[in-house]
């Protein structure tokens, strides 16, 4: 599904993937990939990892700061295992890490996006509440609450996609 919002210029210069390290977000590197494969590789791809600090961090005797790097530390391990889940070794790929202090990380994937003047978001779709299944995944579905000006592209696996009368009668 493309989202295009009436304000979006359509160009493809950078485009923005969300990851968790997930199969959703391998479709999503993935087609950027093959997006990216189409324009001869001209089209960067911008991975950013959102990610936050887990309940009971603290027991650990570290600070908040010296246990939000090593997470980052462990996302930046974790990416370079799975860019190479991407069989595009031409593509120009590179990851941000965000901590995300308030669950919000909807809203920062948006503001990233316009901090990196990204023309696409490309996020794979998950789809965890019976309604939001049928179309989006929720983080999916609040970004594009916040999202008023980027073209972005929603990626599900077509065997997981609800009827919209099935998620009716779900809910």
């Amino acid at each position: 599904m493309l989202i295009v919002p009436v304000q979006a210029i359509p160009k493809f210069g950078k485009a923005l993937v969300p990851v968790d390290f997930s199969d959703y977000s391998q479709m999503g590197l993935s087609t950027a990939a093959g997006l990216a494969r189409k324009m001869d590789w001209q089209m960067h791809i911008q991975c950013l990892n959102v990610y936050s600090l887990p309940n009971g961090y603290l027991a650990s005797g570290k600070s908040k700061d010296e246990f939000a790097e090593i997470m980052a530390e462990n996302a930046r391990r974790r990416f370079n295992y799975f860019v190479k889940t991407v069989k595009a070794p031409e593509a120009k790929i590179s990851c941000k890490y965000q901590l995300d202090t308030r669950n919000q990380a909807a809203k920062l994937i948006f503001n990233i996006g316009l901090v990196e003047r990204v023309d696409l978001i490309i996020m794979g779709s998950r789809g965890r509440t019976n309604f939001a299944a049928a179309f989006l995944g929720s983080t999916t579905e609040k970004m594009l609450q916040h999202n008023i000006s980027i073209p972005t592209l929603v990626i599900k696996k077509k065997e997981q996609n609800f009827g919209f009368f099935d998620a009716l009668l779900n809910i």
